[in-house]
């Protein structure tokens, strides 16, 4: 009857009065309409003003929709068929002018844009209307979602043109995502395609902003969705900052990127495959999966990936001025599952390779187990643990070991400088601390650190200066003395760590040492001296006392001596048994 109708009434009508009425009662929200004039003839013609759409009741103070301006031209046969047989319409002409759209979720986490009662929906497809051409401009939408972000997306000017239902569509639009400006190109299948249930819609869209690119060709199931993609996507990134400011991820990356990959989304689920590119120039591949959760509940995001090299010094964060809290996100927006690979990882003069780690980042809890790397000529293992505990604060669990490392090494890239002492070294440790702010962990910790040597050599005048020989007065002393063992524990408690035994042997003498380091106040208190039966007859075997700032700390002569033992009933089994391996714990009280 309408598309009759539209051949024998020329009209126009103004309907405003009687269509806001019907749309108010069947929305159950208040809708205004300044002007809907319609008029019927060879096409028909509708011209909207000043339409707006309230928000939910439980929504925010600005209503969902407001629209300046709405003409359009309507081939009236194909009325017909969209009112018998919900085939969409062909619009000859579509310009929509001054839009403004507030989309978010009221208390009950509802969005504003659903109506009524939900009900099960069928393909929207065939009911989609041609659009042969159409343009859109000056439109605004802002976007609360559910997990409080804040999305603003404007488009400036967008067209849709087609020169037949049965020929491509072109789409172009220019605009801005969150202040970012972005322009869209997507040439598309026809509307013929888009119209048939189950068949893949053709699609490619190639994206620009600034400089940074991005390209994708395949198709979708359900375009109107955007579910059922299966094609290839292209990324190329001068600089990455524009990318993670446009996912919402703060701080900067002075990275060129390029990536190509598979994607894919079915349903909730997006991967990206095989993808392969370059970092900075140096090569890496990935694949990742996203599966979206439901509203109110975390995404899931795992990401397996290997690179060539990383620089981390080309990395930047956000800077803040609040120290960061040690508390993982009780209910984070993502939760990690992630597996990194780098054969060679630098950060300064920092350097670690054949580095492989595994994070995860759930609910209330971090995990990084483990870090495994080649660092300082050794191997080395980090295994961490975060959970939420009582309060604000959450407790950190952290062990550690690091195997064969090069002592020079080790001594440079802890900045104490270059030692004169060769063979190799081993680390264990194992800390554990609950706090509020990450830099308190260290300061409430508890645990112990051991280190350990079982051969290698030390400059003779090294250990003649520690016995303070009569033999400097006249000479300088040549050569390498031989070192049989080294070993150095730190029990810490609450902060305070007690160090005992600290005892290195060599084939010129035997140096002890005891003391304490306070991480609380982040301060040195340590005294050194030689057993007088390992030195020679001149030697003085003075005590020296080493105290004040770690960073600084000052050197004089004590009074006192160091006790020639210490002992290994404070560490774990672990430790333990690590520390009796080494030939110096033999003077050590056991359990």
């Amino acid at each position: 009857m309408l598309g009759i109708a539209a051949l024998v009434m020329p009209g126009p009508f103004d309907l405003a009065r009687w269509a806001a009425a019907h749309e108010t009662r069947a929305l159950g929200r208040p809708v205004a309409i300044g002007t809907l004039r319609v008029g019927f003839g060879a096409t028909v013609t509708v011209a909207l003003a000043d339409l707006v759409i309230g928000n939910a009741p439980d929504g925010g103070p600005r209503p969902l929709l407001k629209l300046d301006r709405l003409d359009v031209e309507i081939a009236p046969w194909s009325l017909v068929g969209w009112a018998l047989l919900g085939h969409g319409p062909t619009l000859r002409h579509l310009t929509i002018a001054g839009v403004e759209i507030a989309l978010d979720h009221g208390a009950d986490g509802r969005p504003n844009w659903h109506f009524g009662a939900d009900k099960p929906r069928g393909d929207p497809r065939p009911g989609f209307p041609t659009l042969l051409d159409a343009r859109l401009q000056g439109t605004a939408i802002e976007i609360h979602t559910s997990n409080g972000k804040h999305l603003q997306v404007r488009l400036d000017d967008a067209t849709i043109t087609a020169a037949a239902p049965d020929q491509p569509v072109t789409l172009a639009a220019t605009g801005s995502y969150n202040g970012f400006p972005i322009r869209l190109d997507a040439p598309l299948g026809s509307f013929d395609q888009l119209h048939r249930v189950g068949t893949p819609f053709d699609a490619g869209v190639h994206m620009a902003s600034g400089d940074t690119l991005l390209d994708f060709t395949g198709s979708l199931t359900k375009p109107l969705a955007v579910d059922g993609i299966a094609g290839e996507i292209s990324i190329k990134a001068p600089s990455p900052d524009r990318l993670l400011a446009i996912a919402g991820v703060a701080g900067r990356a002075a990275m060129p990127l390029t990536l190509a990959g598979g994607l894919s989304r079915d349903d909730n689920l997006w991967k990206l495959t095989d993808a392969k590119g370059t970092l900075s120039a140096e090569p890496f591949q990935l694949t990742a999966e996203l599966r979206e959760g439901p509203r109110h509940a975390p995404d899931a995001f795992t990401l397996d990936a290997g690179f060539a090299a990383l620089d981390l010094a080309t990395l930047g964060g956000q800077e803040k001025s609040d120290e960061p809290l040690l508390r993982i996100d009780d209910a984070p927006g993502t939760i990690l599952d992630a597996h990194i690979a780098a054969r060679r990882v630098t950060d300064g003069e920092l350097r670690a390779d054949e580095v492989d780690l595994k994070v995860k980042l759930a609910p209330g809890v971090f995990s990084l187990e483990p870090l495994a790397l080649r660092f300082a000529g050794g191997t080395g293992r980090l295994d961490v643990s975060i959970k939420n505990a009582a309060g604000d604060a959450a407790a950190a669990q952290i062990d550690g070991s690091l195997v064969g490392a090069d002592p020079a090494q080790l001594s440079r890239l802890l900045g104490l400088g270059s030692l004169p002492i060769t063979g190799t070294v081993d680390l264990r440790a194992g800390v554990a601390g609950t706090a509020v702010k990450a830099s308190d962990a260290g300061r409430n910790a508890t645990g112990a650190l051991v280190l350990a040597m079982q051969s290698g050599t030390i400059a003779r005048n090294l250990v003649e200066q520690a016995s303070t020989d009569m033999h400097l007065l006249f000479g300088k002393a040549e050569g390498a003395a031989q070192v049989r063992c080294l070993l150095g524990v730190v029990d810490l408690n609450a902060g305070i760590g007690r160090m005992a035994p600290l005892r290195l042997q060599t084939s010129d003498g035997t140096l002890i040492g005891d003391g304490t380091l306070d991480l609380k106040r982040n301060t040195i208190d340590v005294t050194f001296a030689t057993e007088s039966a390992t030195t020679g007859s001149f030697a003085l075997d003075v005590p020296v006392r080493l105290s004040g700032p770690i960073q600084a700390p000052h050197v004089l002569p004590s009074v006192t001596r160091p006790s020639p033992g210490g002992d290994l009933g404070g560490l774990s089994p672990a430790l333990r048994e690590f520390a009796r391996g080494n030939a110096c714990a033999a003077g050590a009280r056991q359990p």
